[in-house]
C-alpha cells in the first residue's frame, strides 16, 4: 500500500483503506496485529494533520482490541494508549468533553494496571505505567486549566506529582 496516497490524497484511498478494513476482519482475533495496523495507521493520519479520519482509527484499533481481549480489554496497557491516542485527536478537534472522558477513562486504566503489577512487585512493568499515568494527570490539568477549572486541574497537577515521587521511589528501590 502506498501511505503517500493514503495521507496525501485521502479521497483516492478510500478503496485501499476499504480493503485494509476487509482485511484486518478475517484476521484472528487471537492477535494484536489488526490492533497494530490500524494504531500505526491512526499515527500516520495524525501526524499529517488528518485528525478526523486518525480518530476513526483509534476507535477502531480499540475495538480491535475489545474483539481480541473480549471482557477483560481494560486490563491491558494498550487499550489505556489507544485511549489517551483517542483523547489527544479529541482535543486537537477541539471536542473537549471527548477528550475529557477518554483522558479520564485511560487514567482509571492505568491505575488499575499500576495497582494490579504493584501487586506482583514488577517494577519493569511498573515504571512506564506510572510515568504515563502521571503524562495524562498532566493533559488532563492543562486542558482543565484552558476551561477555567482551576481547582480541578491542581488536583491532577498534585495526582502527576504523586506518581512521579512513586516513579523516583521505585527507581530507588531498584538502584539499592
Amino acid at each position: 500500500m502506498d501511505l503517500y496516497l493514503t495521507i496525501e490524497q485521502p479521497v483516492q484511498c478510500e478503496q485501499i483503506i476499504q480493503t485494509l478494513e476487509d482485511r484486518l476482519e478475517k484476521i484472528s482475533n487471537e492477535d494484536d496485529y489488526a490492533f497494530s495496523i490500524m494504531n500505526e495507521l491512526a499515527n500516520l493520519l495524525r501526524k499529517h494533520d488528518n485528525l478526523e479520519l486518525a480518530s476513526q482509527f483509534y476507535k477502531k484499533a480499540l475495538l480491535c482490541i475489545k474483539r481480541r481481549y473480549k471482557t477483560d480489554y481494560l486490563n491491558h496497557e494498550s487499550t489505556s494508549k489507544v485511549l489517551i491516542n483517542i483523547a489527544t485527536v479529541s482535543y486537537l478537534l477541539q471536542n473537549i468533553p471527548e477528550a475529557l472522558k477518554y483522558y479520564n477513562h485511560a487514567i482509571e486504566i492505568l491505575g488499575k494496571i499500576s495497582g494490579s503489577q504493584r501487586a506482583l512487585s514488577n517494577p519493569s512493568q511498573l515504571l512506564p505505567l506510572l510515568s504515563e499515568e502521571g503524562k495524562v494527570h498532566m493533559s488532563l490539568a492543562n486542558l482543565l486549566k484552558e476551561l477555567g477549572e482551576y481547582s480541578k486541574a491542581n488536583s491532577h497537577i498534585s495526582t502527576a506529582l504523586l506518581k512521579l515521587q512513586a516513579y523516583g521511589d521505585e527507581v530507588e528501590e531498584i538502584d539499592n
